[in-house]
């Protein structure tokens, strides 16, 4: 009864003519009841909610004529630099054969010499692109003391592992676990196998979690190294959180006892939403957040759907909540696409606050 009251009462806040930012409000307060009526097994106002949505998706303005010539050109260029960072790459491969020769000698992750190359490559493809990277804060420092994790973000763009990586810069260099279709996309799709990604079959969930668990325990256990993962399973095409999370990020945690570190990413789906060709040029802004203690261990013989979903769901509310919007990312800030004439500052140019 109470959830219905409260559905009603966001129903008609929601219909009613709102700013972006008060949007942005009212979609935090629909990803609560939502967690809460996921929780409770209310099917009637999940169903309710989830037709809300699409009237909080994010309204942007259409790029100009001469906005879109630069977009192909810087597309184009992208493209290059991406296909030929990929190749690169893969001739270098071999430098990950002296990567267990440096890491006794103190050589941490994110520092061997591969990684620098990765790292580069990321920098170049956003110059490309003309996307900056503001991190604010520490950045993936905050996590120094923690030798390796789940890194989880939001998905707003197809730039994000780009993103991702130069935000973490030399602190760690993750792998990231991807769509299989991904890996088979040629000379990219090799370079991400010779790099160590981690390809899931996600038409196959017990096959996707079973390949998780048994590739990322030997990512993490052997090479103490973190792993990325999107607990959306795919990108955003309204501008928010897509919910409900992925469970198998949690059960992932929880089999590795690995806290899960969340990474905020603002701005990306302002300029590259679903609908264009290309991003925009302008900034786009990353926090690192709170890590957040695994779920507890538990015996194998005790795991089964149900009991995942009762322990990953607090879980996973509270993961959304830190990840939308201006609850968990207050002072974010998001930069409007600038015009073609402008010329961004570069990714390699990193701004911590």
């Amino acid at each position: 009864m109470a959830a219905m009251t409260e559905l009603s009462a966001l129903q008609s806040a929601i219909e009613a003519p709102h700013t972006e930012g008060e949007g942005e409000d009212l979609f935090v307060k629909l990803a609560r009841l939502r967690n809460a009526a996921e929780a409770a097994g209310e099917g009637e106002v999940l169903a309710a909610l989830d037709e809300l949505r699409p009237k909080l998706r994010r309204q942007l303005s259409r790029p100009s004529l001469a906005a879109k010539v630069h977009m192909v050109w810087r597309l184009l260029l992208t493209l290059i630099v991406t296909i030929w960072g990929c190749m690169a790459l893969l001739l270098f491969t071999p430098l990950r054969l002296t990567h267990p020769l440096l890491r006794p000698l103190g050589v941490p992750n994110g520092l061997l010499p591969l990684d620098v190359l990765e790292l580069a490559w990321a920098h170049l493809v956003l110059r490309a692109a003309g996307v900056r990277v503001r991190v604010e804060g520490e950045g993936a420092g905050r996590w120094s003391g923690i030798p390796h994790g789940v890194i989880v973000y939001n998905h707003a763009s197809n730039l994000d592992p780009f993103i991702l990586f130069v935000a973490c810069g030399g602190h760690r260099a993750p792998k990231f676990v991807g769509k299989k279709v991904l890996f088979a996309v040629p000379i990219f799709g090799w370079m991400s196998l010779a790099l160590g990604q981690v390809p899931i079959n996600r038409g196959d969930p017990k096959k996707s979690i079973a390949t998780m668990n048994e590739r990322v325990a030997a990512i993490m256990s052997r090479w103490s190294r973190s792993v990325a993962v999107s607990p959306e399973g795919t990108r955003t095409k309204d501008g928010h959180l897509v919910l409900p999370f992925k469970k198998g990020v949690f059960h992932l945690s929880q089999q590795m006892q690995a806290p899960i570190l969340p990474l905020a990413i603002h701005g990306a789906f302002d300029l590259w939403p679903p609908s264009r060709l290309f991003t925009g040029v302008g900034e786009i802004t990353v926090r690192a957040l709170e890590a957040q203690p695994p779920l507890p261990p538990l015996p194998p013989s005790r795991w089964h759907t149900g009991l995942l979903l009762q322990l990953a769901l607090p879980a996973a509310a509270a993961l959304a909540v830190l990840l939308i919007g201006r609850t968990s990312g207050e002072g974010l800030g998001t930069t409007a696409p600038s015009s073609p004439s402008s010329s961004p500052r570069g990714p390699a140019e990193i701004v911590r606050d």
